[in-house]
């Protein structure tokens, strides 16, 4: 079976690339930045706002001596990498990403001056005290719509469905307590994220791509919420269900279809804004069906029916235990619209949005995208686009969004695929995106 042409290949067709090009993209990049960031000095004083580093939630600053052990990580990942990651045998080099991203995240919450790792967890409008409040699960998941509507659990807790909340509770029940044990779960799940992404491109594309994309996922510039929100665990859950999609197609099994509708189900009780992730996994299950030829129909009907067992798991359950997901949609709305949901400019927060998802994905993003690669796996970043321009234009997500874009940042990384020279400059690029942000932001999550 022939494969699909690997995005942004020199072979592409796409002539030879222009230096000048790249400097448009970049001005253009810093230029969108820039906007967000005077746009919203100018309305934070109106009382639009209730952050005081618009488009960013958090305040600015300046702290360079904060960021020396995360420049050294970056550093140190800029050089040895890219080879590291070519030469070695690749479970090897999924376990150095693993180490290496959680490392990069960790290195960068140290500079915001958070002193344990589950510390921001553990603060009043976070999960770990909506968790010592449960007592049965039951009666928590029965109780949960009226109590968000009533806004009586902290912040975060209001704004989810109550998934999370469960997860960190089993993980206290299992042995796992306390804040540090939480931040553990959190950042391991969350940096695991950039081995299942590789997994799903090597699935669908092949292994070489898979492995120029590795250091690009691992000094990602979203690794800046990583370390300090929640929301990296849902990144974890959703690289993972998208993972299990591609390598139960290409393997044709149905425990790892089954094991993809499970996480693909738990996906929308983890949060609300990630119900248009689905596009990333129509695109996975695309290109995986691109890739391996379609099966007998019998076979096709069978692996639908196995996914969709699984994906019917979770809601299953948690109605039956008596929490409907749309009355938590309806109360998280109105918990949401009597506190600051309402007070954000609608066009403002639609550029600002995008002005974060730049700054997570980093200038080298857009350059790569700049290229109009080629090949069917460019639909990869394109279904995470279709899905972020979804939440944007909806109005739901209205500024705040540095941990609400972490699932689907990784997906338009792939563009990098594209920068087949200067992959060292570009990676730097990248990492000091983060590193500036961090310098100059003290963020709030």
């Amino acid at each position: 079976m022939t494969r699909p042409a690997v995005i942004g290949t020199e072979s592409a067709g796409n002539g030879r690339w222009r230096p000048g090009r790249a400097v448009t993209v970049l001005v253009l990049w810093l230029a969108l930045l820039v906007v967000a960031v005077l746009w919203g000095r100018h309305l934070q004083p109106q009382g639009y706002l209730n952050t005081f580093a618009a488009p960013f939630l958090g305040s600015f600053r300046w702290a360079p001596a904060a960021q020396l052990p995360a420049l050294a990580v970056g550093a140190a990942g800029v050089l040895v990498l890219p080879d590291l990651v070519a030469r070695l045998p690749w479970r090897l080099v999924l376990a150095l990403a693993w180490a290496a991203a959680a490392t990069w995240a960790v290195a960068l919450g140290v500079g915001d001056g958070h002193p344990t790792l589950g510390g921001v967890l553990n603060q009043s409008a976070e999960y770990l005290p909506a968790v010592r409040r449960v007592a049965d699960p039951g009666d928590f998941l029965r109780g949960f719509a009226n109590a968000v509507s009533h806004r009586r659990y902290p912040t975060h807790v209001n704004g989810h469905p109550p998934l999370m909340v469960l997860v960190l509770w089993a993980w206290d029940r299992l042995g796992a307590a306390g804040p540090d044990w939480a931040g553990a779960l959190v950042i391991g799940v969350g940096a695991s994220a950039v081995m299942a992404v590789a997994m799903t491109i090597r699935t669908i594309v092949d292994e070489a791509a898979a492995r120029r994309a590795l250091p690009f996922l691992v000094l990602g510039p979203f690794a800046i919420t990583v370390a300090t929100s929640a929301d990296a665990f849902f990144l974890g859950v959703t690289a993972w269900a998208a993972a299990c999609l591609a390598v139960g197609i290409h393997r044709r099994s149905y425990a790892g279809l089954a094991l993809a509708g499970l996480l693909a189900g738990a996906v929308p009780y983890l949060s609300y804004g990630l119900v248009p992730f689905a596009a990333v996994l129509a695109a996975v299950a695309v290109l995986g069906g691109q890739r391996e030829g379609l099966p007998p129909g019998r076979t096709v009907v069978a692996m639908t029916a196995w996914f969709g067992a699984g994906l019917l798991l979770v809601p299953l359950a948690t109605t039956n235990a008596g929490f409907w997901w749309w009355d938590g949609v309806r109360a998280t709305h109105a918990a949401w619209a009597a506190g600051h949901g309402n007070n954000r400019p609608y066009f403002y927060s639609f550029l600002a949005d995008f002005a974060v998802l730049a700054v997570l994905t980093g200038p080298a993003t857009a350059v790569a995208a700049a290229r109009r690669a080629a090949g069917s796996t460019a639909l990869l970043p394109a279904s995470a686009l279709v899905a972020v321009l979804s939440l944007a234009a909806a109005g739901v997500t209205r500024l705040e969004v540095e941990r609400i874009w972490l699932p689907f940042a990784p997906w338009l990384l792939v563009l990098t695929l594209s920068l087949t020279t200067r992959v060292r400059g570009w990676l730097a690029v990248n990492a000091a995106v983060a590193l500036v942000f961090q310098t100059a932001v003290l963020g709030g999550w």
